[in-house]
Parts: C-alpha cells; sequence; structure tokens
C-alpha cells in the first residue's frame, strides 16, 4: 500500500478542510502533505479547486526526487496514481484556470528531469488538450518541452519540426531569465538531436547574449568554446555578426576571471562581470531584434543575406530597398498591458506616417484593440509572420515593463504607457490616453440592457471587484456593492459568478469584454482594483476610483485625470506600494493577501466616490 493510498490516521478533517485558504496563501507544501494523507476521492476533490492544485504540482516533483532513490517501485506508483488523478480531474472541470497549466508545466518538466518521459508526455498532451494556447508564454514553453521529449523518445524528426518552427518564430519566445535558459537548453538538445547543428549554434549565441546570471553565461561560454574547438576561435568566426562576437569576448573574459582565485579575491571577476552587462546594454537594441543571426537560421547558405521575400528575381549586384513595414510583437496579454501600448502606437503611426505596421498579438486580444488607426492588427500565433521582410521589429514579449520595474525595484517610479513608449522608439508621448472605441451595435444593445435592468432609472455604478492577480483585491468589495446598491443600480463586472455579490440592485455583468465595455459606459463612476478596468475607464472618460495596494496607484494613474486612486495609508503601511508577484507572498504575513488593503476602509471609497459623481 502506497502513501498516496494509505488511509488517513485522523478521522477528524477539520484540521485539513481548509486546504485552498492554505493553499491561497503559498503554503504549497503543508498543503501537499496534508492532501497526501486524505483518501484517494478526497484528494481528487481538493484537487479540483485551482490554489491546492498548483500547491501539489510544484511539490510532488521535489517530493519525488527525495523519495525515488529510496523506494523506487512506490515513488513509480504514486506517481502513476497521481497522472489517473489529473486525467480523472480533466473530465470533471469544465473550465481550467492558469493555475492549471502553470502546475502542469512545472510538474511536467520535473518529473520529465527525473526520466519518467512517458508521464511528463501525458501532462503535456492533457495540458494542450484543455486548452493551453489561451495562456501563449506557458503554451510556448508546453511546445518546446514536447519537442525535448520527442527527442529523447528518438522522434528526432518530428522534435526538430516544433524546435525550428520556435527558433523561427522569435517574437514567441520571452519569460525571465530562468525560464529562458530553460527554453534555450531544451531547444539545443532537440536541434543538435535534429542534426540542424548551424540553428544549435545560433541559439549558443543568443543565449550568452542573454542571460547574464553568472553561472548561466560561464555555461554558454564554455558550449560555444566546445563547439568552435576554442573560445578565440569562435571569436573569430565570420559566420556570426559582430555585434554578438564582442558581448562574447567581453563574457569569456569574464569567465577566466572568475576562474581565478586571485582576481575572485580582488573581486575583479565582478567588475568584469558588470563589464559585460554593460556592452550588453550599450548593444541593447541590436541584439534584441536578433534578426541578423536568425537571417542566418532561414537562410543558412546565403549567412550574410539581408534581402527578403520577394527579392529573389532581382539582379544579384542591384541593391533592392526594403519596403517601409514595421513589425510589433506581444507573445501574450494581459488586457492592461495592451491597452496602455496603445498610447505608444497611435504616437508611432505619427512617426511613421506611411509606413504599414503590424501589432502581431494572440486572437484572443484582438477584439480590444480593434479600430486603432493605422495599425493592422495580425494573429501571431497562426499568421506567417517573415519578421525578415520588415524594415523594424520590436519586440514587446520580453516585457520592456517587468525589466525597468525589476531595475527601479523596490521604489518604481516609471509608468508602463512610458515604458512601452520608449521600447517602441518614442523619446517621449504627448498623449496617454488608451484607446477603445466602441462599435453602434453594441451601443444599442448597451442601451436595451440597461433600460430592461434598471426601469427606475437609478444612478449607475460600476465595481470590478476581482484582478488577475488575486494578491490586488480588495476584501471589502461585496461590503461596497451592498451599500452602493441602496441608492444605485450596482453593475458588477467579472467574467465568472460571483456568489457573494447578491441583493437588490445588484447586477452581475457575465459578458465578453466587448459588451461590458459599452456598458461601462452607462456607469456614473466606477470604482475597481488593480485591473485592465482601470485602463478602459481612462480610454472612456469614465470617473473611477482605483484601489491600489501592492502595486503603486502613483505610478499607473499618472496620466489618467479621470482617476483617483486610494492607497493604504503610508504611516501604517511604509512598505506598500511593495510591487511583488502572485507567487511572492506578503512579507508582512507571508501569505498570498495583501494585509494592507484591508486599512483601505469603505468609507474612504465612497468619500472619494461622492467627489467625483457631484
Amino acid at each position: 500500500m502506497t502513501l498516496l493510498d494509505s488511509p488517513p490516521p485522523l478521522d477528524d478533517f477539520r484540521l485539513l478542510l481548509d486546504l485552498r485558504s492554505a493553499a491561497f496563501q503559498n503554503t504549497h507544501e503543508p498543503v501537499f502533505y496534508a492532501s497526501l494523507r486524505l483518501p484517494r476521492e478526497r484528494r481528487r476533490e481538493s484537487l479540483q479547486d485551482r490554489y491546492v492544485f498548483f500547491s501539489f504540482a510544484v511539490s510532488f516533483g521535489p517530493y519525488l526526487r527525495k523519495k525515488l532513490p529510496l523506494e523506487f517501485r512506490e515513488s513509480c506508483s504514486e506517481l502513476e496514481a497521481v497522472v489517473n488523478d489529473i486525467q480523472w480531474i480533466q473530465g470533471k472541470l469544465s473550465s481550467f484556470c492558469e493555475e492549471w497549466f502553470k502546475g502542469l508545466d512545472i510538474l511536467a518538466r520535473d518529473i520529465c528531469d527525473l526520466n519518467f518521459i512517458t508521464e511528463s508526455f501525458a501532462l503535456v498532451r492533457i495540458a494542450q488538450k484543455t486548452g493551453a494556447f489561451k495562456f501563449p508564454r506557458i503554451a510556448i514553453a508546453l511546445s518546446v518541452q514536447e519537442a525535448y521529449i520527442d527527442s529523447l523518445a528518438g522522434r528526432h524528426a518530428s522534435a526538430a519540426e516544433i524546435a525550428l518552427h520556435c527558433v523561427k518564430r522569435p517574437y514567441l519566445l520571452g519569460g525571465g531569465k530562468q525560464d529562458l535558459l530553460h527554453t534555450v537548453n531544451r531547444l539545443r538538445y532537440t536541434l543538435a538531436g535534429g542534426g540542424h547543428i548551424h540553428a544549435y549554434r545560433i541559439l549558443l549565441w543568443i543565449g550568452v547574449n542573454q542571460l547574464t546570471e553568472i553561472k548561466q553565461r560561464n555555461a554558454f561560454v564554455k558550449q560555444i568554446a566546445d563547439t568552435y574547438r576554442g573560445g578565440f576561435r569562435a571569436f573569430l568566426s565570420p559566420d556570426v555578426p559582430l555585434v554578438y562576437r564582442l558581448p562574447y569576448l567581453i563574457a569569456m573574459l569574464a569567465k577566466a576571471l572568475h576562474l581565478n582565485a586571485l582576481s575572485r579575491h580582488l573581486k575583479v571577476d565582478i567588475l568584469a562581470h558588470y563589464w559585460h552587462l554593460s556592452v550588453l546594454y550599450c548593444f541593447q537594441k541590436c541584439l534584441q531584434s536578433k534578426t541578423a543571426l536568425f537571417k542566418q537560421i532561414l537562410h543558412p547558405a546565403s549567412k550574410a543575406h539581408t534581402g527578403h521575400a520577394g527579392t529573389q528575381g532581382s539582379s544579384p549586384h542591384r541593391k533592392v530597398q526594403k519596403p517601409t513595414r514595421i513589425l510589433v510583437t506581444r507573445a501574450m496579454g494581459g488586457v492592461g498591458d495592451i491597452l496602455m501600448m496603445t498610447p505608444g502606437l497611435m504616437a508611432l503611426t505619427k512617426k511613421h506616417p506611411f509606413a504599414q505596421i503590424d501589432f502581431a498579438i494572440p486572437k484572443s486580444f484582438h477584439s480590444i484593440i480593434e479600430g486603432l488607426p493605422g495599425i493592422r492588427v495580425i494573429d501571431i500565433n497562426n499568421s506567417e509572420i517573415n519578421f525578415l521582410t520588415y524594415k523594424k521589429w520590436i519586440n514587446l514579449t520580453a516585457c520592456p515593463a517587468g525589466k525597468v520595474e525589476s531595475r527601479q525595484y523596490p521604489n518604481v517610479r516609471s509608468n508602463r504607457i512610458d515604458i512601452f513608449g520608449k521600447a517602441l522608439g518614442l523619446w517621449r508621448l504627448t498623449n496617454h490616453q488608451p484607446f477603445y472605441a466602441a462599435k453602434e451595435e453594441e451601443e444599442t444593445w448597451s442601451d436595451a440592457y440597461i433600460k430592461a435592468v434598471n426601469p427606475r432609472n437609478l444612478p449607475v455604478i460600476g465595481l470590478q471587484p476581482i484582478s488577475a492577480d488575486t494578491y490586488k483585491n480588495w476584501p471589502f468589495s461585496p461590503d461596497l456593492a451592498t451599500h452602493l446598491s441602496k441608492d444605485n443600480l450596482v453593475l458588477v463586472f467579472h467574467h465568472e459568478n460571483l456568489p457573494e455579490f447578491e441583493g437588490e440592485n445588484i447586477i452581475k455583468v457575465l459578458q465578453p469584454f466587448r459588451r461590458s465595455a459599452a456598458l461601462l459606459r452607462h456607469c456614473q463612476a466606477l470604482v475597481a482594483v488593480d485591473s485592465a478596468f482601470v485602463h478602459l475607464a481612462a480610454a472612456l472618460e469614465i470617473p473611477t476610483v482605483a484601489v491600489f495596494g501592492p502595486t503603486s496607484g502613483k505610478v499607473f494613474c499618472r496620466h489618467y485625470p479621470t482617476v483617483t486612486y486610494v492607497a493604504p495609508p503610508q504611516k501604517t503601511f511604509p512598505c506598500s506600494p511593495c510591487w511583488r508577484n502572485e507567487h511572492t507572498p506578503c512579507h508582512l504575513t507571508g501569505g498570498r493577501e495583501s494585509i494592507c488593503l484591508k486599512s483601505i476602509s469603505i468609507k474612504t471609497v465612497v468619500d472619494h466616490l461622492n467627489s467625483l459623481t457631484r
């Protein structure tokens, strides 16, 4: 009998019943070990919760790694039981959230590293079948994992096909340094196994010029030196653009100093490391698009070829002028970020009035910016985008806002609209209002909807209480809705039913984004947490009270004259804003919930709301 199937030692499960609350607070290991003690059916039921499942998924790999050398057969049985449980949950749930796909990705990666290839492949397939495409960053990670598994299983042709699909579409690759390291390493292995040595070498150069953590950099420096039979041979290689070889030379020197005991003692290796970072920063624009290298992947025979599609019939001695085309790519959302990119995109059309500007984003986000003047929106996943045919390529997948905010942490000062504008090559924006255009049929529909739900013609107040990141949620939103519903019609905007929002004059709006936006135009005012609705309300010029805690309303709402923000009192919470993320616990409580948001009273929000609606 395995641990997974053993009966619990206690009949009273009161200590285990609140697994969801514990998982929500990111206490992953206690949740994992508590769930192991549950009977099989109870455990399956508990894993249907998004937070419990994520805690279980991130903890099972390390648990299996410890147990495997001691009890191999029992460990195999437990893994098989977990995969069966996930398949059972797949058939029970009707919709799947981000934690489901993140958990499957992490679990598939962990057990693959333990050489459970079949089980890892099964989890990848489950994630893909249940809609991982809705989260592009996770979807590309799963595709890379699938290619790696195929390569390990000896299916080199199919593995290389997937890997080349990713490599030839660098605008799909993003994530943090660790994610990028994992992706590049998986792709390298797959391409080498498939015999695509040229593309393999290109990935080495990309890795050494992006992964700036010392151990990561040194690993790629060594691999390049081994591949070219010497570091200086690699530096002198004519098939790699000089803009890549110069930072590599400094990286190679930094590695040599790091290996020398005297230089480590004198901290010279640290100076060399920062020298390398400085060079990468100076070459950032050249390295970011990686166009020169990827031309060699797509046209390996021509190497330094600088032409583009449609010039094959031209004379080889005749210089063909490139078309004035600009490509901007963003392989993921979110909705708020897309809206905050629109001021920069509109300014880009004014800077290049005769250029064709293509904005490549996932299809699911197209409706958000429908009608954006001067911009052609294309599907980044399905469209055949040959970025080499563009005069300029701006890649926003590796989010520039995240990089700037990380650099400025904990005193983040830069507004994301300005950051995206600078990433688009614009030094200063004159208009910071996000773009959104309603359609006539949407306005007609919203007029009829409001007439039907508001026969008393009450003032309409909007409430957007739920953020995609739960640590931004203000806990008193249900009480606020009840308070406001005494004299107003309250429209509660969210894509899922919220049972805590009930009562007379409270209408839950479960509509697609564009219909919700059409209804928002009928609101005299809006109360929202830090979410996309703050930026949408700014675009529609709706008076808004925005509730901020772990992030800064002063920074995010700086350019929004119709938005007033409320924040925790600085004397009580000098740590706010802390700029943490969903999986970084609040440093005061160690949990997911932001305790500082509890200091913002309903009266404070109502007072600000009244000042906007007078």
